[in-house]
């Protein structure tokens, strides 16, 4: 209810108490934040969206990045399930991202045994190569 009506409140459309304000400054303050690697927004937005046709990968990638090194974990356990409630995609959509993902080796999948909750990994394949260049 609240973060709809913060563009209310910023227009000054009708008279709002303090208390809003500090609900609503209290409201993002702990939402926190995440860092992101500028190739995640440079290029691999375009490469997804573009050149894949499937921004639903990009949304899932954004989901594991901040459930990953967002949280500063090695790795995550979620269900097709969970990750659809999250992004509010489909299911299907969910499993054709994480396909994408997986052949682009940005994400690695294991399960302990069949019917196991798979723990995802987000993989960071440029980093890798950028500190093997500057090596060299």
């Amino acid at each position: 209810m609240y973060p709809f009506r913060l563009g209310i409140v910023r227009e000054r459309t009708f008279p709002v108490k303090a208390f809003e304000y500090c609900y609503i400054f209290m409201y993002y303050r702990s939402m926190g934040y995440f860092r992101l690697d500028k190739y995640v927004v440079d290029v691999l937005l375009r490469d997804l969206v573009g050149h894949d046709h499937s921004p639903a990968a990009f949304v899932v990638y954004l989901l594991l990045w901040r459930r990953t090194f967002g949280e500063r974990r090695k790795g995550v356990k979620l269900s097709h399930r969970e990750i659809s409630q999250e992004t509010g995609l489909s299911k299907s959509a969910v499993q054709q991202a994480l396909r994408i993902l997986h052949r682009r080796v940005l994400v690695r999948s294991r399960r302990g045994h069949q019917t196991d909750t798979p723990e995802h990994k987000v993989e960071r394949p440029w980093s890798a190569r950028t500190t093997s260049e500057t090596a060299a």
